[in-house]
């Protein structure tokens, strides 16, 4: 009997055991699952836009000035009557004919406050002739130089492109939801720059396809703007690689893409209208390129 007792205790402590080991795996379970969805939670939160997740880039590694919301334009500054763009067939365009002796510079985007506010002192300061091609969402940036920019349009040195209002992916897109984006930019080009940036537009990431040709075309956006040769500046480069990038790319009619997004391209634009004009080539916008000349101004 004495054995027979010894081995029901056996049992009994062995049963007990197994228990335990099952309740503490029932709570390591429960606590991996709580963790999991914690990170899960957190990173479904920590998704915010692209222009936000710029803007928080921007602020982190150069600086970025955030200003207040928009304002309405007062009255010394309302919008000219846009120019005339009739609907057509949108044609893309990448670059002009090598016998015109000229390049046109382009940015896209302008997320950075003072990578905006250089590009535009660069711009006065060289006498260069640029495209803008900015997005509403980033109205913060150009905001504080709607007026330096109204100014040099005025004077033939600037002209502005539609390129959505939210940078959308526009492949993606409906055609309504494409319309929306190009109606709503260029309602605020015009309230900010005071012209309609009709008849030109360049989608975001160069990305389209035939609807988004069809819409552009009937809304007046008859020159879709791709690009020959780029600053590759979507990312942060330094001063060295840009001035390769444009000595590789600067040729006769040739469209360079370029971006406000980084301080290094509007500190390099100096040396860059140096580069282009030892080539005996000028700087142009995107319309003067296409027409093969700048344009006479009285």
């Amino acid at each position: 009997m004495l054995e027979a007792d010894r081995t029901r205790a056996r049992r009994t402590a062995a049963r007990r055991a197994a228990i335990r080991r099952r309740r503490v795996g029932s709570a390591l379970v429960a606590v991996s699952a709580v963790l999991v969805t914690g990170v899960a939670l957190a990173a479904h939160r920590s998704a915010v836009p692209a222009a936000a997740r710029h803007a928080k880039a921007t602020a982190a590694t150069d600086g970025a000035t955030r200003v207040p919301p928009a304002t309405a334009p007062d009255a010394t500054t309302r919008p000219r009557s846009p120019r005339v763009s009739r609907p057509g067939t949108a044609r893309v365009v990448g670059s002009a004919p090598t016998s015109v002796k000229g390049v046109a510079l382009t940015f896209d985007d302008g997320y950075c406050v003072r990578c905006v506010g250089a590009l535009v002192t660069a711009v006065e300061s060289t006498g260069a002739h640029v495209t803008f091609c900015p997005n509403g969402a980033y109205d913060r940036a150009w905001r504080p130089y709607a007026a330096r920019i109204r100014t040099l349009v005025a004077g033939g040195q600037v002209e502005l492109c539609n390129h959505t209002f939210t940078h959308a992916y526009l492949p993606a897109l409906t055609a309504t939801a494409v319309r929306r984006e190009l109606e709503r930019n260029d309602a605020w080009i015009l309230r900010t720059f005071g012209v309609s940036a009709k008849p030109l537009f360049r989608p975001p990431y160069g990305a389209y396809n035939a609807t988004t040709l069809a819409v552009a075309g009937s809304l007046g956006y008859t020159r879709v703007l791709m690009w020959s040769g780029t600053l590759a500046d979507s990312s942060q480069r330094t001063h060295a690689y840009l001035l390769r990038a444009i000595r590789y790319w600067g040729k006769p009619g040739a469209i360079i893409l370029g971006h406000g997004n980084y301080p290094g391209t509007g500190a390099v634009l100096p040396q860059i209208v140096a580069i282009l004009k030892g080539r005996g080539l000028q700087t142009m916008t995107v319309s003067e390129l296409l027409a093969g000349q700048r344009a006479a101004r009285a």
